[in-house]
Parts: C-alpha cells; sequence; structure tokens
C-alpha cells in the first residue's frame, strides 16, 4: 500500500479466527487496523501478516480489569483503549 490509510478499524479479538478474518479484511480494504488481543505472540502474528501482504496494522494486548458491568481496558503499554460497560447514570 503506497498511501497512507485515511480509515481506521479496531478489531477485538484478532489473534484469530473471526476477528483474524475481520481484521484480515478491513487491511485488505485499504484500512489501517488496531489489533487487540489477551493474546500478544497471536497479535504480532497477525500484524505482520497484515504488513507483508502490503497492509497498515498495530498490534496492543488489551487487558481488561473490572466488574462484568464496567470494564476498564488498557493497553499492555498503559495507554487508555476505552471503557465498555453500562453507560454512566
Amino acid at each position: 500500500m503506497s498511501a497512507k490509510p485515511t480509515s481506521v478499524a479496531l478489531v477485538t479479538g484478532a489473534g484469530r479466527g473471526i476477528g483474524q478474518a475481520a481484521a484480515m479484511a478491513l487491511a485488505k480494504a485499504g484500512m489501517h487496523v488496531y489489533l487487540v488481543s489477551r493474546t500478544l505472540s497471536e497479535i504480532k502474528g497477525v500484524e505482520s501478516a497484515i504488513r507483508e501482504s502490503g497492509g497498515s496494522a498495530e498490534g496492543h494486548r488489551l487487558r481488561c480489569r473490572g466488574s462484568i458491568g464496567r470494564c476498564g481496558c488498557f493497553c499492555e503499554d498503559r495507554t487508555s483503549m476505552g471503557t465498555s460497560g453500562r453507560a454512566h447514570q
């Protein structure tokens, strides 16, 4: 890919299965793909495959901590990736 992608996608569970297939398809469509999963080695493999095929990707290990109702998510490097769960009441 010669031009820098203008669209981005965040794919959770991108290390294998449906998540991996989605990440590969989005990268092939020209998007920059942020790959997240609990298993860094799987993510790095998908990241390498995307880059080798000319795509753009960045992998991060995602750790979630908290209760079932609310989960704060952080990358391995402690960068906040956002919060999921119920809306504030």
